[in-house]
């Protein structure tokens, strides 16, 4: 028996070619991926709630939402309160038309409450 004993490939080389993982997405990506997939849903998001979603600060949510409105992905709106309010873009109409009905279905649920 020789010294080096048997050699093997270490496991991770042993199934052909390496995949390579996809670069991680970046703070815009992600922040645009939640926006869309909100709006699809029929939710606008607040910028506030992006500082609390992605733990940045304020000044970045700000800034990286101002990026998205600038290269026309996303579209704004302020609520009663003045508060920005995102959708994806072309979309504003679809999601205020949700939000008024939500709106209307809760008021209607306030003032007839069921009867058990």
């Amino acid at each position: 028996m020789s010294d080096r004993g048997s050699y093997r490939k270490p496991f991770r080389h042993r199934f052909g070619q390496k995949k390579f993982k996809q670069p991680a997405p970046t703070m815009e990506d992600k922040i645009k991926s939640f926006v869309i997939r909100n709006s699809r849903n029929g939710f606008f998001t607040k910028v506030n709630t992006l500082s609390f979603k992605f733990e940045i600060t304020k000044d970045e949510a700000w800034s990286l939402a101002g990026g998205l409105l600038a290269d026309n992905v996303l579209e704004c709106t302020h609520d009663e309160r003045g508060d920005a309010k995102l959708c994806e873009a072309g979309k504003l109409d679809e999601v205020q038309q949700k939000e008024y009905s939500r709106m209307g279905a809760k008021k209607n649920q306030k003032k007839n409450p069921k009867k058990n």
